[in-house]
């Protein structure tokens, strides 16, 4: 009898930039995964319970997650998944150098428009 398997796809990222991840594992079901934000589990939360051996996840704070998955064959081992998003300073300068991008061409357009009448 083999333990419960607990991957992350692509091969383990630890750390996620975006704020969601792709959970998979393999084992004899039913499953229940457990998220906790301490490696000791102590205020733990059942995210999701069944047959499925994946599960999607989106909204992640900005911070380190642990996962492990609870299968009819044992425990799996513990994953750490740090979360950490672009900075607002990164974040408002792309936004400023699409706007000005965004702006230059609707003023080309307009122009050659009003050129060609």
């Amino acid at each position: 009898m083999t333990s419960t398997k607990f991957t992350l796809e692509d091969s383990k990222p630890i750390s996620a930039n975006e704020g969601f991840i792709n959970l998979k594992w393999e084992g004899e079901p039913p499953f229940k995964l457990i998220l906790s934000k301490s490696d000791e589990f102590d205020s733990s939360k059942a995210l999701y319970s069944g047959m499925d051996t994946g599960y999607f996840m989106t909204g992640l704070e900005e911070g380190p997650h642990f996962f492990k998955v609870i299968g009819a064959q044992g425990t799996s081992d513990v994953v750490q998944v740090v979360v950490s998003y672009p900075s607002s300073e990164m974040v408002i300068g792309s936004l400023i150098v699409g706007s000005v991008l965004f702006l230059s061409l609707c003023a080309i357009i307009f122009k050659g428009n009003f050129q060609s009448e």
